[in-house]
């Protein structure tokens, strides 16, 4: 967890300062709608029939996020769907 200190220092010159810790908002992620956002707590073959549902739709691309202990999850079901479905993939490793 990344945190900021604020301090804050009485207008009266003493020495007494109150601390208040703030959680940074996490970075802002794409919202497309064939962004598919996996974690610990996926269920996978619900993820896989989402995929499954956007590829029926015509959908050309998809976008598969996993951090941590997804990306395991994210791989195995792109995977998947290469197998199913005959699809070219392409691993973009985030840059921070």
């Amino acid at each position: 967890m990344a945190a900021s200190m604020e301090v804050k220092t009485s207008t009266d010159g003493s020495s007494e300062s109150d601390f208040t810790v703030l959680k940074k908002l996490p970075p802002q992620l794409p919202r497309r709608h064939n962004d598919i956002y996996i974690n610990s707590k996926s269920k996978f073959v619900a993820q896989l029939k989402k995929c499954e549902k956007l590829l029926e739709s015509g959908e050309s691309e998809l976008f598969i996020h996993g951090l941590g202990v997804a990306v395991h999850i994210a791989i195995n079901l792109a995977l998947q769907l290469q197998r199913e479905w005959s699809l070219e993939l392409s691993l973009l490793r985030h840059q921070p």
